[in-house]
């Protein structure tokens, strides 16, 4: 049987094709279809992830290596404004982000959510050695650093309130709340606030007494009517309560 495809279809198979290749991680395919179609960028009708984004989800970093030498955009958007960076550090790839900032991609690109790649790093959580790469890498393409300048770079949602030490202290990955304490992110008290708050909505208790050791304050001035104990005690978390309870008598009377 013959198919009579026209040439935008047979292009678009060829696409399709590729996505395959990179998602299923075949490099020698993947290396073969893009001598043929000349071209590593494009996105599909009904799939808005280029092929570099589809590797770096997946975690292919020799695919990743291979599309970045032959061209591919490395700072393409998705629909909702994701890039292949972000879309690493969401999946806590290490190796893929490393490549992409190596090739000095944009880190302060930011999606739909407000979060940029270091923000979806932290909120990972899958690896402590992910932030530290991360930064360390990025800091080559970055005149302010990373963390310590939080608020002073593009690194922190205003938007959206939330940058890497809140959305870590939400999910509850100690390791990485700690090691962005020890990189300066103690710096503001209305971020250490809260991310106070985060984790004390779920009881992550280790989490809120770093926080706590660091200086966060329990009760800080604002428009919302919630606190970290509030918070703590709705969740029904009793141990929080305790503590919150104690550091507030403490700051008072000393």
């Amino acid at each position: 049987m013959e198919l009579n495809l026209s040439e935008d279809e047979s292009e678009d198979n060829g696409d399709m094709l590729l996505n395959l290749a990179v998602s299923a991680g075949y490099l020698d395919l993947t290396k073969e279809l893009v001598e043929i179609r000349g071209n590593p960028n494009y996105v599909n009708i009904n799939n808005d992830r280029t092929p570099l984004m589809e590797a770096c989800c997946a975690g292919h970093s020799d695919i990743v290596k291979h599309l970045l030498e032959h061209g591919a955009d490395m700072n393409a958007m998705s629909a909702t404004k994701n890039t292949p960076l972000i879309y690493a550090s969401a999946a806590g790839n290490v190796e893929c982000a490393s490549l992409l900032l190596d090739y000095g991609c944009d880190i302060t690109i930011r999606n739909d959510n407000g979060h940029c790649a270091l923000m979806e790093a932290a909120s990972s959580g899958k690896a402590f050695e992910f932030c530290g790469r991360f930064t360390r890498n990025a800091l080559k393409h970055a005149e302010k650093t990373v963390v310590i300048d939080l608020h002073e770079t593009e690194f922190y949602s205003r938007a959206f309130q939330e940058s890497a030490l809140t959305l870590a202290a939400y999910k509850g990955h100690y390791d990485v709340v700690q090691y962005l304490l020890e990189k300066g992110a103690n710096k503001y008290k209305e971020e250490l606030h809260t991310a106070l708050m985060e984790a004390s909505m779920d009881g992550h208790y280790e989490v809120a007494k770093l926080l706590l050791d660091n200086g966060a304050p329990v009760n800080l001035a604002s428009d919302s009517f919630e606190s970290p104990l509030t918070l703590a005690a709705c969740g029904g978390h009793p141990d929080l309560v305790r503590d919150f309870v104690h550091s507030f008598f403490c700051n008072v009377f000393g």
